[in-house]
């Protein structure tokens, strides 16, 4: 991809060269460089610059049409409603400075970066919440901005503002746990310095997806300053008109300015140049030294008294930059070199070449350069960037700022060119299996659709008769529905026509659930009688939110019979349903997989003729309630499709997305995160699939592209490689040689947990699942031999869990309130609430099957024999779980994935095409089935 524009200039004065000669011997080869010319030029007329994505329902349909529409009350509400659980928050969201930006019932952003800005109210100088956009910490208010640069851990532990630590399971565990730990990166509430601009109060003027702008206006209505923020900036940028500015803060524990210059406190300090020593402490020597630069001289009146404000002695005009020089003023000479040429915004265009599946991202900054400054604009990357830039596109500076995702180098450009290839997997259903593996493939296909061709997911599940939607919440179920969707697409790989539409049939049975019009917004339950719940309701039952602008299930829990979440909160009220769908959590990861399975059947109707006898309204109905959730998620311009936000969970600059929505314990304590890497490239990979269903070349590439930046971030901060310098660098050092999965990525820190255990299986496996044919994209074969190593070593080390094999156990270890004799959770690891406190410490079998999957992109042989099995109800050498217990339950695998798909996976290896079957060999599986 060497910029196509040169080489069709090269073509045209070859041309003119080889035309202007009469001699023979050189008639070929001007043939050969005229038809080479003529590839490069179709080259070109192939590659779609700035493109500009289109709404993904050409229609832009009411979801309304389909879903009741309400006033979803929970972002506001929840913090002042009884609830369960009981989550202490500090207050209700600040509504009116959102609905500066956004009025009414205009669809707002719920996921994003910058959402702390209206977390709490301009004038609330009590509680910490702010944004990061890399590599400092800045929290806007009414006449103030602080700021602080977090910097890296000083010996892992030694920084007041950014602390690393381990945590391990207890020494006495019973039994002994070795060698297990996990890791984490948390922020301090401090800041280091502020900005003082007296008289005036903030407003959000714009808000992008690098940055965004905030002015300072007067009682009158005019702006005095304007902050001007973009990701990766090394300076804090602010532009005054008759501003009152001075240094100081209104909030509480800021550390006072002790020199400028050199010069002590009780002086007059005058120039356009200004470094700051500040009293930051011992523990936090990264936010020491700070540099201030105005264009034109100014004069600081250094008060005697150092807690007091620093002030101008008059009102200034012009550009003024912030900036932290890092530990002994490090960076000085960067900021002295790059000062004066900053990013007012940027914005973010694409170039696609959709035949040659490629594309360029690129960041276009709105450069400044300031009276005087003829250098070139300065912005700092995340290590993923370095990857993606195009070479020749930029310079390179060494710098020793340090964020949350590792070391920030200067990148010296203003537009930067970050490439990606673009996936062509399709659903797999094209995929060429290794034909001596089909056989096992086929009769574990034939087991698995046996299974679940009966029944939806969750049915019965709690022996009440009930069905799986007043059994499971909405991601439970659409995840388990999404091993169905699975089953079909592999049948119809292996030529098995009618199976594959059967389960797409049963599929769409199952689904009809979350695409039912509900009768009545969401109600309270009448209270539990005898301290057991009457009330069983849909979870998967679905809304329209005009209010926000998405698609959201309700807010009261109650499942089955003898099941009441929250039964000590009478009305069943818990904002926490559906993981949080109502105040925005998760979406993408939800309706990731309610688009896979709704593409699937269009593609069998669209692309390859199949009949699911449906007829014309009812396919209509299913590609608009299909779109209206991939629109969800996302919308590529929310200004032409109003009902949705703009790509709800994606952080551009990040690369990845962020899940959390309005949980407001995250606007103190973890700001933003996300958990399954995986399932957020799932999500952005299903709405490939479903262009590829319609025909729709905007919503394969959108889809694609968003695919592509979500795995070049995964693989660089969850899928934790050391194989060069710089990858040990990342996040940390001490994290990066001794982890290779880290499980949570924070807005302002990390953790290798996962929300329902440490273990290197979980840490590993979250980030990876749900398994499907772009899965190898993800995981590279280098970093798979070195995950696959790490994870054996932990399960050496810290040995299975605890759980009750009824072939080699008289009692059951955690019977629980069934007591000894009972066995109905045979081979499931005991909870920790019945007795084994520390077991989710230990290797679960039942993830096992993903640590074959990841040795399956080094290994395809070894990954191959480590899933075969004798019998599907025995455990095996390399399963200690059997894939079903005596009671029917698939208990060796993980609930998002079965072995049709982990056999399936192995088998569609890269060089299957190349395996070719002896004559007279037999290739069978002798699996025991029953």
């Amino acid at each position: 991809h060497y910029p196509l524009r040169r080489q069709r200039q090269m073509c045209i004065r070859d041309r003119v060269s080889t035309q202007s000669t009469g001699i023979r011997s050189k008639y070929n080869m001007r043939v050969v460089l005229l038809l080479l010319c003529l590839v490069i030029w179709n080259s070109e007329a192939l590659l779609r610059q700035n493109v500009k994505f289109k709404p993904l329902d050409p229609d832009n349909t009411d979801p309304s049409l389909y879903w009741r529409a309400l006033q979803n009350p929970i972002p506001e509400e929840y913090c002042a409603h009884p609830r369960f659980p009981i989550v202490p928050t500090p207050g209700p969201i600040a509504m009116d400075i959102i609905h500066e930006l956004y009025p009414g019932n205009t669809s707002k952003p719920t996921n994003i970066w910058q959402k702390n800005l209206w977390g709490f109210e301009w004038e609330d100088y009590v509680n910490w919440g702010a944004v990061y956009p890399y590599p400092y910490v800045i929290y806007p208010k009414a006449q103030n901005i602080n700021i602080m640069y977090p910097g890296a851990p000083v010996n892992y532990e030694d920084n007041s503002r950014m602390l690393y630590g381990v945590i391990s399971p207890p020494w006495n565990a019973t039994p002994p746990i070795h060698n297990a730990s996990y890791p984490y990166l948390v922020m301090s509430a401090a800041f280091d310095i502020g900005i003082l601009i007296n008289d005036a109060e903030p407003r959000i003027a714009q808000l992008n997806e690098l940055g965004f702008t905030i002015e300072y206006y007067t009682a009158s209505n005019t702006t005095i300053a304007t902050l001007y923020v973009v990701k990766g900036s090394p300076f804090v940028n602010l532009l005054c008109k008759n501003a009152k500015l001075g240094f100081g803060s209104k909030l509480i524990g800021v550390p006072p300015i002790i020199g400028i210059n050199g010069n002590p406190p009780g002086t007059t300090v005058s120039g356009t140049e200004f470094q700051f020593e500040v009293a930051v402490g011992p523990t936090h020597p990264q936010g020491q030294f700070y540099h201030a630069y105005f264009d034109s001289s100014v004069n600081l009146n250094f008060p005697g008294n150092p807690v007091n404000p620093i002030f101008l002695d008059q009102p200034y005009t012009g550009l003024l930059q912030v900036a932290a020089g890092d530990i002994g003023d490090i960076n000085a000479n960067f900021l002295e070199t790059y000062r004066g040429v900053w990013a007012r915004g940027a914005t973010v265009q694409y170039d696609v070449d959709s035949a040659n599946n490629f594309a360029t991202v690129k960041f276009v900054y709105d450069k400044v350069s300031q009276p005087g400054r003829t250098n070139e604009l300065a912005i700092l990357s995340l290590p993923h960037h370095l990857k993606l830039l195009q070479p020749g596109s930029y310079q390179l500076v060494n710098t020793s700022y340090w964020c949350v995702k590792g070391p920030m180098k200067a990148v010296i450009a203003s537009t930067w060119l970050l490439q990606h290839n673009l996936t062509t997997k399709g659903f797999g259903d094209e995929l060429v299996i290794d034909p001596t593996m089909a056989p096992a493939l086929t009769e574990q296909l034939h087991f698995d659709y046996d299974l679940f061709i009966s029944k939806c997911p969750g049915d019965n599940i709690t022996g009440q008769g009930f069905p799986g939607n007043k059994n499971e919440e909405l991601y439970a179920y659409v995840r388990d529905l999404a091993k169905f969707t699975d089953v079909s697409i592999i049948a119809f790989n292996l030529g098995l026509k009618d199976m594959a539409i059967n389960m797409t049939k049963h599929v769409l049975n199952c689904i009809q659930y979350v695409l039912a019009y509900q009768p009545t917004e969401p109600y309270p339950c009448e209270p539990p009688v005898n301290n057991t719940a009457t009330c069983v309701r849909d979870q998967l039952a679905m809304y329209y939110d005009n209010k926000w602008g998405g698609l959201v299930t309700g807010w009261y829990d109650r499942f089955a019979v003898d099941y009441c979440e929250g039964c000590d909160n009478p009305e069943g009220f818990n904002p926490f349903s559906n993981y949080g769908n109502a105040f925005y959590n998760d979406h993408h990861f939800q309706y990731g997989y309610l688009v896979k399975d709704l593409a699937w059947p269009l593609y069998l109707i669209n692309k390859k003729g199949v009949d699911l006898g449906l007829n014309t309204s009812q396919v209509h109905n299913l590609t608009k309630q299909a779109l209206a959730f991939a629109r969800d998620y996302g919308n590529p311009d929310d200004k032409a499709d109003p009902y949705f936000t703009f790509l709800r969970h994606k952080d551009v600059f990040d690369g990845h997305s962020w899940a959390e929505g309005y949980d407001y314990s995250g606007r103190i304590l973890t700001w933003v995160n996300q958990q399954s890497g995986g399932e957020a490239i799932n999500s952005y990979y299903a709405l490939y699939l479903l262009g590829l269903a319609l025909d729709d070349e905007n919503l394969m590439d959108w889809g694609r592209i968003n695919a592509a930046t979500e795995i070049a971030s995964i693989k660089t901060y969850q899928l934790l490689s050391n194989r060069t310098e710089f990858e040990r660098q990342i996040p940390t050092p001490q994290i990066n040689e001794n982890w290779r999965c880290l499980s949570i990525l924070i807005g302002n820190g990390a953790s290798g947990a996962t929300y329902y255990g440490p273990n290197a299986q979980f840490e590993c496996g979250i980030s990876i699942l749900p398994i499907s044919p772009i899965t190898r994209e993800l995981i590279d074969p280098v970093w798979a031999k070195d995950a696959y190593d790490w994870l054996q070593f932990h399960i050496q080390a810290g040995g299975l869990c605890v759980y009750p094999n009824p072939l080699n156990m008289t009692e059951n270890p955690c019977g629980g309130q069934y007591g000894p004799d009972w066995w109905g959770n045979e081979f499931a690891c005991c909870p920790t609430n019945v007795g084994y406190p520390n077991n989710q410490w230990r290797s679960f079998p039942d993830w096992f099957p993903y640590m074959y999957i990841i040795l399956s992109m080094n290994d395809t042989q070894a990954a191959w024999q480590k899933l075969q099995v004798d019998s599907l109800y025995k455990p095996s050498k390399d399963l200690p779980f059997p894939y079903m217990n005596s009671y029917g339950f698939v208990v060796g695998y993980q609930y998002d994935l079965c072995r049709t798909v982990a056999l399936f996976t192995v088998a569609t290896h890269p060089t299957a095409h190349l395996v070719e079957v002896k004559k007279n060999a037999h290739s069978k599986s002798s699996i025991k089935l029953s």
